[in-house]
This record gives structure tokens, C-alpha cells and sequence, in this order.
């Protein structure tokens, strides 16, 4: 009752036709039965870069529903981490209880890995806490350009703002391989993703690591102490204790996941929900901010073309009203163009006081560099595109900062 708990491992012969489960898929070495989690697509509001699934078929969840964001790389275990959190909230993670639920199928990671998946659960007189939850998951955002980051926001947003005025979200669990000590990769990292967030996020971060060895210290927490990044609490998770499902197969385990949910279910009940109206705000300033570069970088295209043009003119027979012609457009579009970069060095200012993340375009290319010599050297599956997006990103970084200087 402390935890705010109603009840924990209530189990009886119902439950299962309660929680409208499909398909039988086994039973593990420790007689725990697996089964399916009948879960309803919205095909309405289904695109090819997001999915939204509802433990009911009435395709809505309430307005005081508490909205987890899981963001981090392919890989890194955040299917297993829905899993248990889902088999958490509905009380499945008892001694008492001969089976478990899986929510989340392992993705292929040859399909669309980008994806942004929302899984919905409304009121249930099966669930431990007297809430609804959305838990929302996002794919390979580390590498990702700021193109596609906002894109995931506007994503996020619309999902938000259609179901009820829902406009909060409780937390974001930033999930990150216990083993990760590149304090480069991992401060890009952080960086990228919450430059798209007000600052009014930040008591609202969660870190939790996976792939955790319960005797040694694991290396992604000193580089996290080193790079002073801010965040609310720290979860540790032995995914090795932990089967695909979400099942755990040890009672080790069974304390170190019973622990760590059980914290931070606590925790994000107790916090203050971020209204995300200030996030909004970044995110049309981000939106702004590209729209000011295109329209930058055309510009700069037809004055180095009305340049070429004026030197055509030059060499050919002199005609005075020509190249004055030609002289006062060039003027207009100078006069443009440092218009615009004024225009975009107000709006960056304004990103910087407005988001979690300070955005150092200089840092944060050197950051990147470091990025694509450790990708060459490591040469790992699919190494090559990653590369190139990094240069793009460090390429346009470039651009912004002589834009700033000029």
C-alpha cells in the first residue's frame, strides 16, 4: 500500500480470460507457462512510421494515463523491458503466478527499424496500479539525423494530443547497454534526443541499463559520471536472467527485476508529469530552424548563380544597364540572405535557452568525428550508413556554425 500498490500476484483460474489472452507459446524450464497478450491495432491512425495497439477494442485510454517513453538503439533490450514492466503492471511477477504475458514479439530487424510503436492499456481490474499506462518505444535514434528526430516528436505529439488531450508525459527511459564506455557515443546520444525536449523534461529522466553483470561495475556508469549528464535515477537490469519473454528464470532474477520495476513504478507515480507544451514549443522552433537552412541554402544557390551570370556579363560587350540589373538583384539577395541568418541565429539562441540539451555545434562536431573514426575502426554491420549520416549531420553542423559566424 506504501508503493501505491493495490495488490500483488492475485491470481486465480479467471485472470486469463480477463486479460484476453491468445496464444499459447510454451512453457520454460521453470514450468512457466507464455502466453500472448491480445492487443487491438489502431488501423485509423496506423502509418508506415508509427503503431499504436490497445489492450481493448475500444482504441482509447484515459486522460490521466501515465505516458513512459523507451528511447534507445536497436538491440538494447527494449522489447524484454515491456515485457516485464506489462507482466509487472498486471501482477504476473509473483511466485503465485504459473504464467507470463508477452506483448512484444522480437522485431525484425531487417523491418523498418526506425519504427515508433505505442502500446496502450487502459483501466484493468487486473493491474497492481490504479492507473492506465501508454509505454511508447523508439528505434535508432542515436544516429539518427534531426530530421527524423523531429519527425519522431511530431509522431509522439499527434499521439498524445488524440487521445483525450492527453499532453504529459511522465518519463523517458533513456535504455543503454551496461557495457557501452564510449562517452562520446553515449553523450551524442543524449544530447540529440533531448535537444528535442523543453528543459522542463529533465527531472522526468530515467537511465536504465541492460545486459548488466550483477558482480562487476558496469562501464556505461562511469562514462555516464564523467559526462555529469543529468538524470533522475539510475535501473540496472540482468538481461541474462531474463528469457525473450520477459520471463525470469532465476530468483535472483526474480529480486533484481521485482526491485528494479517496483522502483520505478514508484518513482514515476510520484512525479509531476511534464505538460510537453514547452517541448512543443522546440519542436516548432526545430521545425523553424529547417525551414530557415532550405530556404538559406537556395538562396545561396541563386546568388552564386546570379554571380556567375554578372561575370558572364562582365566579359561580354559592356552594357551598363545589364550588369546594374544584374548588380541590384545580387544586392537583394545578399540582403536576404543576411536576413535569414539573423533569423536563424535568433531561433538558435532561443533552442538553447528552451531544451535540455545545450546544443555546441563546434562540440558536437568534434563528437561526431570521433563517432566516424571509431565506426571505421570497428567495423561493425552496417558501419558504412551510419558513417554517412554522421557526415551528413557533421556536414550541416558545419553549415549552422559558419551561419552563425557570419
Amino acid at each position: 500500500e506504501d508503493d501505491g500498490i493495490r495488490f500483488r500476484g492475485r491470481y486465480n483460474q479467471n485472470q486469463e480470460d480477463i486479460l484476453n489472452l491468445e496464444n499459447y507459446e510454451g512453457t520454460n524450464e521453470n514450468g512457466i507457462t507464455v502466453k500472448k497478450l491480445c492487443m487491438f491495432k489502431d488501423e485509423e491512425n496506423d502509418l508506415k512510421t508509427t503503431r499504436i495497439f490497445y489492450h481493448n477494442d475500444k482504441l482509447k485510454i484515459e486522460n490521466n494515463a501515465k505516458v513512459l517513453l523507451l528511447v534507445g538503439e536497436l538491440e538494447v533490450g527494449k522489447a524484454s523491458l515491456v515485457n516485464i514492466m506489462v507482466n509487472h503492471i498486471f501482477g504476473l511477477d509473483s511466485g503465485e503466478c504459473k504464467y507470463r504475458i508477452r506483448v512484444v514479439c522480437d522485431p525484425d530487424k531487417n523491418n523498418q527499424p526506425d519504427l515508433l510503436t505505442i502500446y496502450c492499456f487502459p483501466k484493468h481490474k487486473s493491474m497492481i496500479y490504479d492507473n492506465s499506462y501508454a509505454l511508447i518505444t523508439g528505434d535508432n535514434l542515436y544516429s539518427a539525423s534531426e530530421n527524423h528526430l523531429h519527425k519522431k516528436m511530431l509522431l509522439l505529439k499527434d499521439f498524445l494530443k488524440k487521445n483525450n488531450g492527453v499532453n504529459e508525459l511522465h518519463a523517458i527511459c533513456f535504455v543503454v547497454k551496461s557495457d557501452l564506455a564510449q562517452t562520446d557515443y553515449l553523450k551524442y546520444a543524449f544530447e540529440s534526443i533531448f535537444s528535442m525536449f523543453g528543459y522542463d523534461i529533465k527531472h522526468n529522466i530515467f537511465v536504465l541499463t541492460t545486459f548488466v553483470n550483477p558482480i562487476d561495475e558496469p562501464p556505461v556508469l562511469k562514462a555516464l559520471d564523467e559526462l555529469k549528464l543529468h538524470y533522475d535515477t539510475l535501473f540496472r537490469f540482468d538481461h541474462r536472467i531474463i528469457k525473450e519473454s520477459g520471463c525470469v528464470l532465476n530468483e535472483h532474477g526474480k529480486q533484481n527485476i521485482s526491485d528494479n520495476l517496483t522502483g520505478i513504478f514508484k518513482r514515476i507515480n510520484e512525479k509531476k508529469p511534464c505538460d510537453l507544451n514547452l517541448t512543443n514549443v522546440v519542436v516548432q522552433e526545430r521545425n523553424r530552424l529547417n525551414t530557415i537552412i532550405e530556404q538559406l541554402q537556395n538562396k545561396i544557390k541563386t546568388g552564386i548563380n546570379t554571380m556567375s551570370e554578372l561575370q558572364r556579363k562582365k566579359t561580354e560587350a559592356p552594357n551598363p544597364a545589364s550588369l546594374n540589373e544584374v548588380k541590384a538583384e545580387l544586392k537583394y539577395l545578399e540582403e536576404l540572405v543576411f536576413h535569414k541568418i539573423d533569423e536563424a541565429k535568433r531561433v538558435f539562441k532561443n533552442l538553447n535557452q528552451l531544451s535540455v540539451s545545450k546544443t555546441n555545434l563546434q562540440t558536437r562536431n568534434g563528437i561526431i568525428e570521433n563517432l566516424i573514426k571509431y565506426e571505421k575502426n570497428n567495423k561493425e554491420v552496417n558501419f558504412e550508413d551510419r558513417i554517412g549520416t554522421l557526415q551528413k549531420i557533421k556536414d550541416r553542423n558545419e553549415y549552422m556554425e559558419n551561419l552563425l559566424k557570419a
